[in-house]
């Protein structure tokens, strides 16, 4: 066995169409990993008086000297003080819109970080809406991580009003949430890239494999390896072994190569933020923004076994590797056109099981964890983060099983 899963290895890695994905894989880690920090902007009045911008690391570099006085533990004092501010503005000139520019890239920018998550907190439990600043008192401020887990309690008992148990589980994960951290650095941007770049992994590895067993139906290369004496079951599980290999190694290859150039743009630091500070302020999950990157990453190595299974199975019960491609491809998307064209529970429920249901773009697993949602099933619940990762976990070895038993049965035929 341990020869044949080498035999196979050599096989697939000497292929001159793997080798140009995998190099293309990781040239397109570098560059997504750099281009990240594009989308650093800092905007400030200049002696002129004029607007002006600064990007890419030099805006970085200004935003982490502008930022550090708010950075660390974000403290109740540090919200009043901030609602303080924008409400003395407020009442200066008007509304946020007619505050002069100087005044409000010296006064306001400082803290932007603090007054949006109060402003995701803060919110009309029954709509969602956030409350105005000048609704709040200081009080309220004061009083800020006990009037957001009751926002949030409400919030969820009006959109869920048929499943206390759900609501009970995320209020418990909501109770260790302490205060927030922040630490300007790994945010929103990066994981971004990171879920595309999940999706460009996937993608890829479901071309390279897809011809893993339907690849020797076409050349007739089966008539000859099945009559040899480990040339069924045995080969198939060789092979099946083999694709998750290499797209374990290119997983591995190019999300630890986008992480440390991140890292090293943006220090490691950043990663102790809460992903409150960069979502929504009411998420009840109690991870920061590295821990967030690490179930991402997870989610789409699950996605991505899930799918190189669900291709094996393809490509075993198919002659034609252009089919098995056309149909993989078709499974990679489904989520996405699900996410745009449909909505419901049914539709929701279809879409987080299936094997590429982790990936993609706004119905990633990214966007899961960030805007978590209730997905009922009669009079059960799930939240929709957990729905997917389970799933995969399943069909990696459901689909491999079947499609090792199908490669299996051909070669007797």
């Amino acid at each position: 066995m341990r020869e044949l899963l080498i035999l196979e290895l050599r096989k697939v890695t000497t292929r001159r169409s793997t080798r140009i994905k995998g190099i293309a894989l990781i040239a397109m880690s570098v560059l997504m990993a750099v281009a990240v920090l594009g989308f650093e902007n800092y905007y400030y009045v200049d002696g002129n008086g004029n607007e002006s911008v600064l990007r890419g690391w030099d805006a970085l570099s200004k935003k982490r000297e502008l930022y550090r006085g708010i950075e660390g533990e974000l403290a109740s004092e540090a919200i009043r003080d901030a609602l303080l501010t924008s409400n003395q503005l407020t009442d200066a000139y008007g509304s946020l819109k007619d505050i002069p520019l100087p005044v409000y890239y010296s006064e306001l920018y400082p803290i932007e970080p603090v007054l949006k998550a109060m402003r995701t907190a803060i919110i009309d439990p029954n709509t969602g809406i956030a409350l105005p600043f000048n609704s709040w008192t200081a009080e309220d401020a004061q009083d800020f991580y006990t009037l957001r887990t009751d926002i949030l309690k409400r919030h969820l008992a009006i959109q869920y009003p048929d499943h206390p148990a759900n609501i009970a589980q995320a209020m418990r994960m909501n109770s260790r949430i302490g205060h927030f951290t922040y630490i300007y650095g790994f945010g929103s941007n990066a994981l971004d890239y990171l879920s595309l770049l999940l999706l460009l992994i996937v993608v890829i590895c479901t071309i390279a494999v897809s011809p893993i067993y339907s690849g020797d139906y076409q050349s007739g290369a089966d008539d000859i390896l099945r009559c040899t004496k480990r040339g069924r079951a045995k080969l198939g599980i060789a092979k099946l072994a083999a694709a998750h290999i290499l797209s374990l190694g290119l997983f591995a290859a190019c999300i630890s190569l986008y992480l440390a150039i991140t890292m090293a743009i943006f220090g490691f630091d950043s990663l102790k933020t809460s992903l409150q500070m960069v979502s929504s302020a009411i998420s009840f999950w109690p991870v920061s923004m590295g821990e967030a990157a690490a179930l991402v990453a997870f989610s789409g190595a699950l996605s991505l076994m899930a799918m190189v299974s669900f291709t094996a199975l393809l490509s075993s019960r198919l002659k034609n590797p252009a089919s098995t491609l056309a149909a993989a491809l078709c499974m990679c998307f489904l989520p996405v056109v699900l996410y745009v064209i449909a909505g419901g529970t049914t539709v929701d429920w279809v879409r987080l099981i299936l094997p590429s249901g982790g990936i993609g773009f706004q119905n990633s697993f990214l966007y899961e964890l960030m805007n978590t949602r209730l997905v009922a099933l009669g009079g059960l619940g799930a939240w929709s983060p957990c729905i997917n990762p389970v799933a995969c976990a399943i069909e990696i070895f459901a689909f491999g099983s079947l499609s090792v038993a199908a490669y299996a049965r051909h070669e007797a035929t």
